[in-house]
């Protein structure tokens, strides 16, 4: 025999019953009503892709909509690729009521990445430009909509495969329609190499928010076992393949099925394997030929090549000229490239397909089988003919209709960039990188932007403006060192030329990056070069105020520097009401409401970021809804109103992830944990803070680990455990040392405390000198300062040192009725204890005992109830001792 029969085309799946078996009951869970999402991980060839097919067709028998879509490695593929594939083919062949059913009122906002929507419902093609967030936020919720309508009618099984090649897009499409739309019907599988998404933030970022729903399942894929290779080749065969030569065949697979598949397609396509006995003999085996011993392909290169030998020249070369458009591609496409008829290219291609080395998927398209396979093709194509067939391809897709659609772009620039034709090459990749970024896909951008830049001349006039907005997608990108790098060739490019304007727009952009590396020196340094050239242009100017808000920000919240910063809000909120950008004013009034809650103006700050909020959600601007929500959050919780502050945290966290910007995640997590701990809640403290961890590890961010040591600090100090407490107090202490001094000595106080209960009194004593310092030398803002006194005079009378303590009794009667840390009604109390002063204290001790209660706060009436206990002591009035120990 000296071929693959129709029947030995395809194998059955082999193994896999375990993850079979979990996927079908994640099937069956979603036909009940939930959303699963499935994850396959494992080396190349291991079966991932032959699993979800069988997910797929089974899923199809049962009755499912089945959609499929894939990522790629090739550079210029456009965004949401998986998710264009695969919803794709649901708007072709849905019927139209169907169709315009689930699309609803959405179906123009579909439009913009699934043109193809526009001619099947007969819509008009309308761009209405909205701010990045919001735009963002409307096309998730418009896929959501489209995704759970089409479940409605039916379970809808929706396949991603090569997810490690996935854009950042589209795994935060994925995030989205896994935590946030609840679709029942629906059940998303993905499929990635462990190994090739490691080194990808934004995978981990997304495995780390699909851990977090509760709906994810990772199934692990390992190699098949010796048993099961030799039941893959009998599958193939029709009959078994000798146990020694089994043997050979998982030996030189490694258990991987498609190696194994293509070694024995090669075996047999040279005819080193013979059957012995009829084929309709069930105990006939086949057998490997002693001369095959040395013929074994040394790579799976080398299987392939001598697969394509066996094919006739004139295929052979077709398929390479199909690399060049992609692992899929459009077979219209690549027989306009060959000048032939679309009928006829199939037909030339039928041998490939009975070879298994592609596969059709009507109407017009076709790919290869494994990448391995045009990886290997393409290797074979010299430069010069990619340059030109690149090229062909460029002029091919210019003359097809909807030149300008998303991936249209992304596939000319592409093929522009590849060629000679660097005129075209610069000018698409220009317009990919804008259609990217409108797109919310700033990796993507940065990409076409690197692509236009290495493309354009050094005295193009659009150097400058590319390399503005290769800054700013790669800041978006969360790539700091990046977009560095871009705004000082900007500034560079617009100094040479003496443009002040748009050299203002580069140190602002270095400013940004410098302040999320956490580098505030050199970022408080280029802001204000921004300022002091923005400050030469008309007034109410977006880049002005913007910058006006970051230096209030990095100076009145984290430098310390309370007044400058408290200036700078105000002048920007002053520009922003001149400018009538309601988002700017919003941006202004939550800072400048922040900093006006520092001075300890709880009324005006309480109802100018109200306000801040209220246009923030009239622009259904979710970032600037995230910002707003934890600054009153936070406003709240210094005020001892710990119900609202709870409340607003849910809104934070509702926007934050709306707003699909992990870094409005970074301290959602950890300051939950810090509100139950204020209630006793330490099962829901402790999960939110392995939540916090998680997120905090994806991002790397130094302050959100910092800030999530601190509160499991406190959360030990709260219980008890003061070994506990010191090992993550000290961590935090010293990763904010350098980066956040303020933060640093707001936590200096609880350290203390956990090495007072230690019997470490020179350490705790050290922490104390720490935090008075600090106050004499950086004259903290009203409400920090009294925040440290707070923590200074609990720290003194933990160590036995009332006359220091009592001190700042004057300082913090002003903030009564506030919660730093602790109750300041509390501390007041336990300070006139100090001071003898009965009837003050027992008022204190009552007025903390009214908030703890309304508000839940456990921990702090269990220390009320201590410290009203001494003062009953103290007194030593009759029936004191009584009174104590009720």
């Amino acid at each position: 025999m000296t071929g693959i029969s129709r029947a030995q085309g395809t194998a059955r799946l082999v193994g896999r019953s375990q993850e079979l078996e979990l996927l079908w009951a994640l099937y069956l869970s979603a036909r009940e009503g939930g959303s699963p999402v499935a994850l396959l991980v494992g080396e190349p060839g291991i079966g991932k892709t032959r699993l979800l097919d069988e997910v797929g067709t089974r899923a199809a028998e049962a009755g499912a909509r089945v959609l499929r879509g894939g990522a790629s490695e090739e550079a210029g593929m456009p965004p949401y690729l998986p998710f264009l594939e695969a919803l794709g083919q649901a708007i072709r062949s849905t019927e139209e009521n169907e169709l315009r059913r689930s699309a609803g009122s959405t179906a123009s906002t579909l439009s913009e990445i699934l043109p193809e929507i526009i001619p099947r419902l007969r819509i008009p093609a309308e761009r209405h430009p909205l701010p990045a967030e919001q735009a963002l936020y409307r096309l998730y919720e418009a896929v959501g909509s489209l995704v759970a309508g089409l479940a409605a009618t039916r379970p809808l099984v929706i396949l991603l495969d090569d997810l490690h090649w996935a854009d950042s897009s589209s795994l935060a499409l994925l995030s989205y329609l896994s935590g946030h739309r609840n679709s029942p019907g629906l059940f998303l599988i993905g499929a990635y190499r462990e190994g090739e998404a490691a080194g990808s933030p934004s995978f981990e970022r997304t495995l780390a928010e699909l851990s977090r729903h509760r709906r994810l399942h990772v199934l692990r894929l390992g190699p098949l076992s010796e048993e099961e290779i030799a039941g893959l080749a009998a599958a193939i065969l029709e009959a078994r393949l000798r146990p020694e030569d089994a043997h050979e065949l998982f030996t030189q697979s490694e258990g991987n099925p498609f190696f194994a598949e293509e070694i024995l397609r090669g075996w047999l396509e040279s005819q080193f394997l013979v059957r012995s006995g009829s084929e309709a003999d069930r105990d006939s085996l086949w057998r490997l030929t002693g001369e095959a011993r040395g013929s074994l392909p040394p790579s799976i290169v080398g299987a392939i090549r001598q697969r394509l030998v066996r094919l006739p020249p004139e295929v052979v070369d077709v398929l390479r000229v199909a690399t060049i458009l992609g692992r899929t591609f459009e077979t219209s496409l690549l027989a306009q490239l060959q000048e032939t008829e679309t009928e006829a290219l199939e037909t030339l291609l039928h041998p490939a397909v009975q070879a298994g080395l592609i596969r059709l998927a009507p109407p017009d398209r076709c790919g290869f089988s494994h990448d391995k396979i045009r990886e290997t093709l393409y290797a074979e194509v010299s430069l010069s003919r990619r340059k030109r067939l690149h090229e062909s391809i460029g002029l091919a897709l210019e003359t097809r209709a909807s030149p300008q659609t998303p991936g249209r772009l992304a596939d000319l620039a592409f093929h522009f960039s590849r060629s000679d034709d660097r005129r075209r090459g610069s000018d698409y990749s220009l317009k990919a990188g804008e259609d990217a970024r409108r797109t919310h896909a700033p990796g993507d951008a940065a990409r076409h932007y690197r692509t236009a830049l290495d493309l354009l001349s050094e005295d193009d006039t659009r150097r400058g403006e590319t390399l503005l907005g290769l800054g700013d997608a790669s800041l978006a990108a969360a790539e700091e060192r990046q977009a560095l790098t871009a705004f000082r060739a900007a500034l560079e490019w617009f100094g040479e030329r003496g443009d002040a304007t748009s050299s203002g727009r580069a140190w602002y952009g270095i400013g940004l990056a410098h302040l999320h590396l956490e580098e505030m020196d050199l970022a408080q340094q280029a802001l204000q070069k921004a300022l002091a050239l923005q400050e030469k242009e008309p007034p109410g100017g977006t880049h002005l105020v913007q910058t006006l808000l970051s230096l209030a920000s990095l100076m009145g919240l984290t430098g310390g520097l309370h007044a400058q910063g408290l200036s700078f809000a105000r002048r920007a909120l002053a520009q922003a009401e001149q400018s009538g950008d309601l988002r700017l004013r919003s941006n202004a009034g939550r800072i400048a409401g922040h900093l006006l809650i520092l001075e300890n103006d709880f009324e005006t700050g309480l109802s100018t970021l109200r306000l801040a909020l209220e246009l923030a959600e009239s622009q259904d601007d979710p970032s600037s809804a995230a910002d707003c929500s934890t600054d009153l959050s936070q406003a709240y919780y210094w005020s001892a109103d710990i119900a609202r502050s709870i409340e607003l945290s849910h809104r934070r966290e509702e926007y934050a992830r709306r707003s699909r910007q992990p870094y409005q995640l970074r301290f959602v997590d950890s300051w939950f944990a810090l509100l139950h701990t204020l209630r006793g809640e330490w099962r829901e403290a402790d999960l939110r803070l392995s939540q916090a961890l998680v997120h905090a590890e994806s991002l790397g961010a130094s302050s959100s680990m910092g800030f999530l040591r601190q509160v499991r600090g406190y959360l030990a100090l709260q219980r008890g455990d003061a070994a506990s407490a010191d090992h993550d107090l000290e961590a935090a202490s010293q990763g904010f040392h350098a980066t956040d001094p303020l933060q640093h000595i707001l936590g200096v106080g609880l350290l203390g405390q956990a090495k007072v209960r230690l019997g470490r009194r020179e350490q705790a004593e050290a922490c104390l000198q720490a935090q008075e310092a600090y106050i004499l030398a950086a004259s903290p803002a009203p409400l920090m300062h009294a925040v440290i006194a707070s923590s200074v005079a609990l720290l003194a009378m933990e160590g036995g040192d009332t006359t220091r303590a009592a001190q700042y009794y004057p300082l913090l009667l002003s903030h009564r009725g506030q919660f730093h840390w602790s109750l300041v009604d509390r501390v007041l109390g336990e300070l006139a204890t100090a001071l003898h002063d009965e009837p003050a204290a027992r008022s204190h001790f009552a007025a903390a005992t009214k908030t703890a209660e309304q508000q839940g706060l456990r921990p702090e009436l269990g220390r009320i109830l201590m410290a009203e206990a001494r003062l009953e002591l103290d007194e030593a009035h009759a029936g004191s001792a009584a009174r104590a120990r009720q």
